[in-house]
């Protein structure tokens, strides 16, 4: 049984082989617009935490190299350690810059080591620091200047200023010669994907940012940036305050942005019951089909992200594998349950201590519920018919719900004939119920909130 999902594998001859949120018309549509862009560009992926932005950029570098564009990747939050984004660049920037010189002699990589110990010493201004990336060549008289503008007894403000500008020009004039060092193959423009941008520090993120719109704004030189809107507009309030205008902020750095389409829910389900190999781990294939249902609805129902539906998964392997050699699996009991913990733990201790009946919470579901998935539908009447039958589950009694939808059934009032949404829920019901008392053992409550309890210390 697995207990957590290997990273998607992303070929580079095949890239959505094992794609399963069709994601392949997105990258295809970024392709053709990038591949029309002359002038320098900054294009933002946006979607929430937890959407699998970053197998997509993955993905999407798979399918630039493809077409033959130079690309590097960069996970920023990997290297916030780094007082300054540059510095993180110079060690990835290198498998970039060895692809186009020497592996011997390597002379800019050198430059980028000798310069970077050199600089970072001495603590240059800003502009000083872009050589850090090893394509500015600095003779000795621009590395005098460099001493002079980052030296306390530098009193001419101005001259500092112009001697800066000046390497500023250097620096964008040497990286462009640089761009245009390619194979007959490749193309001229290099893309660089800056991922994780969202889980950085504040001032890492907004430094990142600023450093990519004024130090790399030059022809030929496209950054996707993968982030979470949101999220950044959170970490922008804490360095500016939170009244500032974070979308206004973030059009200074970004020209166009892309929105990750909805993922439709129940085919993630399906593709994480299929890799975590719960076809083997349920009784059958109805069970199977059942905790897809149960699952897709109440994720939907408290709006889980996909990461989220997958520790969810993970609990739940965990709360199978605890199963004694005679118990039934209770999977979509399971699933049910771990769901509620996780969308709202009130409610979940509430029906198990017994202070919520299993009406009461599925009235609660209802009133969170504002696309009407739940009231007079099939997977309603089954969550439902679990609810019940999980406080009472001998096959030799039967819920008051029970009783009172058989009992409604067959005294049928004239307004109740004529509401036949109510009837026919009420019969997908009774058919529910009756499914679970002839299919499955005696559940002990106790011993399935126990597995679900100890799933849960695995986080």
């Amino acid at each position: 049984m697995k207990y957590k999902l290997s990273t998607i594998e992303v070929s580079p001859e095949s890239p959505f082989d094992n794609d399963a949120l069709n994601r392949q018309p997105s990258a295809e549509a970024i392709l053709s617009l990038i591949n029309q862009l002359d002038a320098p560009f900054v294009l933002g992926i946006d979607s929430p935490w937890g959407t699998g932005k970053t197998t997509f950029v993955k993905m999407l570098k798979s399918v630039f190299e493809k077409d033959g564009f130079r690309c590097l990747y960069f996970n920023a939050w990997e290297t916030d350690f780094s007082d300054d984004p540059l510095i993180s660049f110079v060690g990835e920037f290198k498998n970039l810059i060895l692809s186009v010189e020497s592996q011997d002699t390597n002379p800019t990589y050198n430059k980028v080591k000798r310069i970077t110990s050199t600089l970072v010493k001495r603590g240059v201004p800003l502009v000083a620091r872009i050589a850090t990336h090893g394509l500015l060549d600095l003779d000795s008289g621009a590395e005098k200047a460099l001493a002079d503008t980052a030296s306390e007894s530098a009193v001419n403000l101005v001259d500092a200023y112009l001697e800066e500008k000046e390497l500023l020009q250097q620096f964008r004039s040497d990286l462009l010669d640089f761009v245009s060092q390619k194979d007959d193959e490749q193309k001229e423009t290099i893309v660089i994907f800056v991922d994780e941008l969202d889980r950085c520090r504040p001032t890492y993120a907004i430094e990142l940012l600023e450093r990519i719109k004024h130090l790399f704004n030059i022809e030929k030189i496209v950054f996707v940036l993968s982030l979470d809107k949101s999220q950044l507009g959170i970490s922008l309030g804490a360095v500016y305050g939170q009244g500032m205008n974070s979308d206004e902020y973030l059009r200074r750095f970004i020209d166009l942005e892309f929105s990750l389409p909805l993922i439709q829910p129940n085919v993630f389900t399906k593709h994480l019951v299929e890799k975590f190999n719960f076809k083997k781990t349920l009784k059958n294939n109805s069970e199977v089909r059942r905790v897809i249902e149960v699952f897709t609805t109440l994720s939907d129902l408290f709006n889980l992200t996909l990461r989220t539906r997958e520790q969810c998964f993970t609990r739940m392997a965990v709360s199978f594998s605890l199963k004694k050699e005679k118990d039934d699996f209770a999977g979509p009991i399971i699933a049910l349950l771990t769901i509620i913990k996780v969308g709202n733990l009130e409610w979940y201790n509430s029906y198990l201590s017994g202070n919520m009946t299993a009406r009461n919470l599925f009235e609660k579901l209802q009133e969170i519920d504002s696309q009407n998935e739940l009231r007079f539908s099939s997977i309603g009447a089954y969550i439902f018919a679990i609810l019940s039958y999980t406080k009472n589950p001998k096959r030799s009694t039967l819920s008051n719900d029970y009783t009172q939808y058989k009992h409604k059934i067959s005294n049928k009032t004239n307004e109740e004939i004529k509401n036949s949404s109510e009837s026919e829920f009420a019969k997908s019901f009774i058919n529910a119920y009756d499914g679970l008392r002839n299919s499955t053992r005696n559940w002990n409550l106790n011993d399935i909130r126990g597995r679900i309890e100890l799933a849960s210390r695995f986080n």
